[in-house]
């Protein structure tokens, strides 16, 4: 735990562009090759990420104590994200 500790910015930027990487992995399968099944396995491992990156973020709670300013970004982040994809959803669109 440590080591997750001691290097939890890197592996933070790491697992970050790895997620960016099965992102276009995801879009160019799903809708340029038509592969469902293998998009699936790419959202499946963004999911596993993300969930790392959480692992690292309570990690540091734990040995700190105290939310960082790495646990800060990383809910920052994801509440954005969440919250313009909710907003983009619910917005009707117009028929022409």
């Amino acid at each position: 735990m440590s080591f997750l500790h001691e290097n939890g910015w890197l592996l933070f930027l790491v697992s970050e562009g790895l997620t960016w990487i099965l992102i276009a992995f995801f879009f160019y399968c799903r809708y340029w090759l038509r592969y469902d099944r293998l998009s699936q396995l790419w959202l499946i491992l963004i999911v596993f990420i993300n969930i790392f990156q959480i692992l690292l973020g309570g990690i540091d709670f734990y040995i700190t104590g105290e939310i960082s300013f790495f646990s800060d970004i990383y809910c920052s982040i994801h509440y954005i994200c969440y919250n313009s994809r909710k907003i983009r959803l619910s917005t009707p669109r117009s028929i022409y």
